[in-house]
């Protein structure tokens, strides 16, 4: 069990932030699919005929064809907002599921090194039992980045943003 604390620190917390960014990502993707303006299916174009619908009929108020055209194109924005909101619905629920599902992940892990500690405090020796937690570690900092530190007596204490998850043991 050799390594460099500075080194394995280093790749922890860059691991961390791959993590992040790939789920920031998956999410930034997932809404810009919603909001897609790249076609004529987008908010933006129906605003844009919305509006312009409303400059013809300015143009010609008795116009029967003008009014029925910003009639359709105001029926044709609600549509496209009201897709656009149920989505987004959906995909918030999805990331409340998942986080629910992260949360009970996290309080395994943190269950989990927290008897890991007590028998390496009691067994300061187990090279295999630090070895796993120190994976257990590795991927816990992938769900949320933490800090650690160890005590005298090789426990790891472990906290997110300054709140402790495992005090010990």
């Amino acid at each position: 069990r050799m390594y460099d604390d500075l080194t394995s620190l280093q790749l922890m917390t860059e691991k961390s932030n791959l993590s992040y960014w790939n789920a920031y990502n998956k999410g930034v993707v997932k809404i810009e699919n919603i909001f897609n303006e790249a076609g004529n299916i987008g908010i933006s174009s129906a605003i844009t005929g919305f509006f312009n619908s409303w400059h013809e009929v300015a143009q010609n108020p008795e116009g029967h064809a003008q009014r029925t055209l910003l009639i359709k194109n105001a029926e044709f924005l609600s549509l496209r907002i009201t897709m656009a909101h149920q989505s987004l619905s959906d995909l918030r629920s999805e990331i409340l599921k998942s986080s629910q599902s992260l949360v009970n992940e996290v309080n395994s892990i943190t269950s989990r090194i927290a008897d890991l500690n007590e028998k390496i405090a009691s067994s300061p020796g187990s090279l295999d039992l630090k070895d796993q937690r120190d994976h257990l570690l590795e991927r816990l900092n992938q769900i949320a980045k933490v800090t650690t530190f160890e005590d005298n007596a090789g426990r790891k204490n472990i906290l997110i943003n300054g709140t402790p998850l495992v005090d010990g043991g």
